[in-house]
């Protein structure tokens, strides 16, 4: 037995030592970790690892790629897990090592840490800083790979989205239309996926026109937007949306109806027929309707959706909002209609749904709307100049002093729409003989006076 031999036997075997893993086997190692874990979407134990192959790779040197390339990989797994400060750091670090050591043999690695850099500062807020990264990015792009390259077009892309945030809406504008013009160059070379892009940058485009006012441009664009997207999804149906404000904002009432009649097929089979998007494109539509010179259709369809919703069950905030936006624009459908009656008991619902009290066909409405608004403010007016024409007006106080208190508070002391109400609640004080009446008729004269001269 082993144990057993003689001790002279023991010194003439060979020593043989096994090899320890080196700092090149731990850091490929971790390394092929990290990328394994990435692969599947497990990006913290993919930091994990890549931060310890940076810390193995350090020994090689800073000028060794290994260094660069970990760190930029650690840097993606922290932006990945919403850690933006540590990516900061790292994406930084990254890029000094590459600028230092070897942007000239990899000008494509060079871009992408540049603009990996700009993204996420760009969803910090970081706006400007955002710009000037996306632009080394895109000169270094155009410099390696040419003007017309995929990558340049996507700088273009992400410029624009910085330049929106930092109020360059000029500039971004011209951002989105130089993207524009690279993706429509390489649509009919690579396809669907840069077809897809197209179709974000037209509607991109759009929405900065919209911000402008510049409404038919921005239905040109839109267009080409819903040309490239022909399924049915939830892009679909927001593009949808915008270009129906489009067309009701220049009056083009058909092109907008048969849009909105086309979103809400699809909403419908998206999120189903009692779904708060459908009902609020139902609402879209009878306004629609009410702006064409047709607002008994519009009455009519407000009721069915006013029906929709006292059976729904959407949270209790979402369909008293939804009700009292639909019995609003009832509202407006019967002053054109001049049926005071109705347009009486329906100001009297929206009070109802603002403060709880509205019945459905459960019993009792489920919730109050927590704030009053601008809404309230106006239906509490209307309701005001209801009661004064009545000469109701101890009631018609009630309701104007309420609605000076909440447009107050949504515009501030000093506004047209205050301005208006003191002057109303003024008249009315006066027939009651109120010494504040007075007080109040100088008060809104004078604010007016005010927001003219420094118009």
């Amino acid at each position: 037995m082993p144990g057993n031999r003689p001790k002279a036997e023991l010194n003439t075997e060979p020593q043989v030592e096994l090899d320890s893993p080196g700092p090149v086997d731990n850091y490929y190692q971790f390394y092929s970790k990290a990328k394994e874990s990435g692969t599947f979407g497990d990006y913290a134990s993919a930091a994990d690892d890549y931060a310890m192959a940076a810390s193995l790779a350090r020994v090689f040197g800073e000028d060794d790629e290994r260094l660069m390339d970990s760190l930029s990989r650690l840097a993606y797994c922290h932006y990945r897990l919403g850690a933006l400060e540590e990516a900061e750091s790292a994406y930084r670090e990254a890029l000094t090592l590459m600028e230092r050591y070897h942007k000239g043999k990899h000008p494509d690695r060079f871009a992408s840490i540049l603009w990996s850099l700009a993204v996420l500062l760009c969803d910090d807020k970081r706006f400007e800083e955002s710009v000037e990264f996306f632009k080394r990015s895109m000169a270094v792009s155009q410099n390696w790979a040419g003007p017309y390259d995929r990558f340049v077009a996507d700088c273009f892309w992400g410029l624009s989205k910085a330049q929106t945030g930092a109020g360059q809406l000029e500039a971004a504008e011209e951002s989105i239309k130089q993207a524009i013009e690279i993706y429509e160059h390489l649509a009919p070379l690579e396809g669907a996926g840069v077809k897809e892009f197209l179709s974000v940058n037209y509607s991109n485009l759009g929405v900065l026109l919209m911000q402008g006012k510049r409404f038919e441009e921005a239905t040109q664009f839109l267009e080409k937007a819903l040309k490239l997207r022909p399924g049915l999804d939830q892009n679909r149906v927001a593009l949808l949306n915008r270009l129906s404000t489009c067309y009701l904002k220049t009056k083009n009432y058909d092109r907008a109806s048969r849009l909105i009649k086309s979103n809400l097929k699809g909403t419908a089979q998206l999120f189903g027929a009692n779904h708060a998007e459908t009902i609020r494109l139902e609402l879209a539509l009878a306004n629609c309707f009410d702006l064409n010179g047709r607002p008994e259709d519009s009455i009519n369809l407000f009721k069915k959706t006013k029906k929709k919703l006292e059976g729904t069950n959407l949270e209790s905030g979402t369909e008293a909002a939804l009700m009292a936006a639909c019995l609003f624009e009832m509202v407006l459908c019967y002053q054109k209609l001049d049926e005071q009656n109705n347009l009486k008991s329906t100001l009297e619902e929206i009070v109802n749904v603002y403060e709880g009290r509205y019945p459905n066909g459960s019993g009792v409405y489920k919730g109050a709307i927590p704030t009053k608004g601008a809404l309230y403010a106006d239906c509490m007016v209307k309701l005001g100049e209801i009661e004064n024409k009545r000469c109701r007006y101890k009631k018609a106080r009630a309701c104007l002093s309420d609605a000076l208190i909440v447009r107050k508070l949504v515009f501030g002391e000093e506004h047209k729409l205050v301005a208006d109400c003191l002057l109303k609640l003024a008249e009315i004080e006066s027939r009651l003989n109120l010494p504040e009446a007075t007080e109040k008729l100088r008060a809104g004269q004078k604010m007016l006076r005010d927001l003219r001269n420094r118009a």
